[in-house]
């Protein structure tokens, strides 16, 4: 009769518990009213949070207020992830020069005719 009644309250209390969690950009607006998109993310960068259903491209949106991002997949509006800060915990990014030179060439000298010297 226990084991039923703690299951029945947990039915109950989980739900409500997910109802407060943030699902969308509307509700995002309403919590912090003050966030401002910060960072439009492709899904090749390293701050892309894969998610199911997810669209290649996703928004960080930070209030400063609450001091949280809210990372919000671009084309549905529906929130991702969020985190404390501004900075996306455990994330190393490293810039990419906009100009890179093309690779070197072999020299000739180690090509197939380059001569060898034999040890004596």
């Amino acid at each position: 009769m226990r084991i039923a009644f703690v299951l029945a309250a947990a039915m109950l209390v989980v739900p409500a518990c997910k109802s407060r969690q943030t699902n969308d950009i509307e509700q995002v607006k309403k919590e912090a009213p003050d966030a401002q998109p910060t960072l439009h993310v492709a899904e090749d960068d390293a701050r892309y949070v894969a998610a199911p259903n997810a669209t290649s491209r996703q928004v960080h949106y930070y209030s400063l207020k609450t001091d949280t991002t809210y990372v919000i997949d671009e084309s549905t509006g529906k929130v991702v992830k969020t985190f404390k800060g501004k900075e996306m915990p455990g994330v190393v990014v490293i810039d990419k020069p906009a100009y890179q030179p093309p690779p070197l060439e072999p020299s000739k000298e180690t090509g197939k005719d380059a001569e060898i010297e034999e040890v004596k």
